[in-house]
């Protein structure tokens, strides 16, 4: 043992410091990168901190209205040529026709009054409305629609369409609300039929789930997750053509109706919650899926975090209208909001274009591809005989253009072939034609000597995990068994 104020005893507790801290900070690494994960983020992180918006908001709801105000009145931020303007009574704005709004007193006021220029943007930013957000709704229902009716067949983008669809509605019916209460006062239109918000969360589960799950089809017993679109859809219905002195109950404010509120809360929870369920059954917890779906898993956590973006302006609108502006729920011209959603569906389209490998433009060779019958089975001889004699399955390297330029064709050309002959995609069946010949290769008694992993390999498997997976799947039991059982 080093004497006290030897130099070598210094510099013991020196190093003994400094591995103490590089070991604190390696936890604190490990801490961070766990909470940061994709599966983290996805099933726990922004689910709850959404909810936790979500209440936030509701308190808005409760929030005494009458207390702490100045006596003034204003238009709400709605972007008009008075929403600056005083008033010392209460009444309708000379310029919108809106019901004038207490100001607050207190920090609520303060708050109020910073952040009502980014809520309303401003009237010189009007023109965004005409020019950028109404085309953009427009364009998004009409190509939706067109959608709707080409890819009906295909599960993939008719999900994806339906769910964009939805959201434009949802905006578009709010944007009629706004007008129709500046040009007449007319709030009616808040009761217009044409908002689905709760399909959104079942929509975007079955274009995830007919994405990463090979075998998906959609089956009678999931039309049950529709039902509380349905349900809305016939309230507003009904309520659209009741005589409006007999629905004044429904207003929760001057703007906006309890139902609308309700519509919104649940639409956005089940966005998040059916979010949460395809992060914690297909991402996280559906073991090979992360080598089998490198590219659809990409698009999928994508998706839902820019989803979460969105949400969060969404919710912070709802919270603000609450509190601040006794609007109760995000339904006027709020300029974030709109200019928000408007982003969220110009990024779609992008990356629906982008993604030519899963989504929109998979096969834009029409139905079945425009391929002939006998171009069909020419390409089938071709494909087995190549898959058969040849065997490039048993590369673990392949790839789609691998293959293209093995047998002279366009990746997309043979992507389009093997899902029109086949209706399966490339990786799909690639790995068919690897697992017959590892159930081959298994009752070959020539193979005994390798293991069930090595002749895994030797077919083409690069991953033990999604191996397993997939024989399990595939034939009911796994290799062991198999080899047990038909040795």
């Amino acid at each position: 043992m080093l004497p006290n104020g030897h130099p070598g005893a210094e510099n013991s507790v020196l190093l003994h410091l400094e591995t103490l801290v590089w070991n604190q900070l390696n936890i604190v690494n490990q801490v961070m990168q766990g909470f940061f994960s994709r599966q983290n983020l996805l099933m726990r992180v922004l689910p709850g901190l959404m909810i936790l918006m979500i209440i936030l908001g509701g308190i808005g709801y409760f929030y005494p209205a009458d207390d702490a105000t100045t006596g003034v009145y204003y238009c709400p931020p709605c972007g008009c040529s008075s929403d600056h303007k005083e008033y010392h009574e209460p009444g309708e704005c000379e310029s919108c026709a809106m019901p004038l709004i207490k100001e607050r007193a207190g920090w609520i006021g303060d708050v109020a009054e910073v952040i009502a220029p980014f809520m309303r943007g401003s009237s010189e930013q009007s023109a965004v409305y005409s020019r950028i957000i109404y085309p953009t709704l427009f364009g998004a229902i009409f190509l939706g629609f067109l959608s709707v009716l080409f890819f009906r067949r295909r599960s993939i983008e008719l999900f994806l369409a339906l769910f964009i669809l939805c959201l434009s509605l949802f905006g578009l019916k709010y944007q009629f609300y706004g007008s129709s209460y500046s040009l007449f006062s007319y709030q009616n239109m808040i009761l217009l039929p044409i908002s689905f918000l709760t399909l959104m969360g079942p929509f975007m589960y079955f274009h995830s789930k007919s994405l990463l799950d090979e075998r998906f089809h959609f089956r009678k017993q999931d039309r049950l997750h529709f039902i509380p679109g349905i349900a809305f859809f016939f309230a507003y219905l009904i309520l659209f053509v009741v005589p409006m002195e007999s629905k004044e109950w429904l207003f929760s404010s001057d703007f906006d109706t309890w139902i609308g509120d309700i519509e919104q809360i649940f639409g956005i929870l089940s966005m998040i919650i059916y979010m949460t369920v395809v992060s914690n059954t297909m991402l996280n917890r559906n073991e090979g899926i992360q080598d089998r779906k490198k590219n659809e898993l990409a698009w999928i956590s994508k998706l839902f975090l820019v989803t979460y973006v969105f949400i969060a302006i969404w919710v912070l609108n709802q919270f603000s209208n609450a509190v601040f502006f006794e609007m109760r729920g995000a339904t006027q011209t709020f300029f974030t909001l709109w200019a928000g959603l408007c982003m969220y569906i110009y990024w779609m389209g992008v990356e629906v274009f982008r993604n030519e490998k899963m989504l929109i433009l998979k096969y834009s060779n029409g139905p079945n591809g425009n391929f002939t019958d006998s171009r069909l089975d020419t390409f089938k001889g071709n494909m087995e005989r190549v898959m058969n004699d040849e065997k490039p399955f048993t590369d673990p390297n392949l790839t789609l253009k691998k293959l293209a330029d093995h047998i002279g064709l366009k990746p997309k050309e043979l992507s389009g072939l093997i899902n029109t002959a086949y209706h399966k995609n490339f990786y799909t069946f690639v790995n068919e034609y690897r697992l017959e010949e590892v159930k081959k290769l298994l009752l070959d008694s020539s193979y005994d000597h390798l293991t069930i992993v090595a002749i895994a390999e030797q077919a083409g498997f690069n991953s033990k995990s999604t191996f397993n997976t997939l024989f399990k799947k595939e034939v009911g039991m796994t290799p062991k068994e198999f080899k047990d059982t038909q040795g």
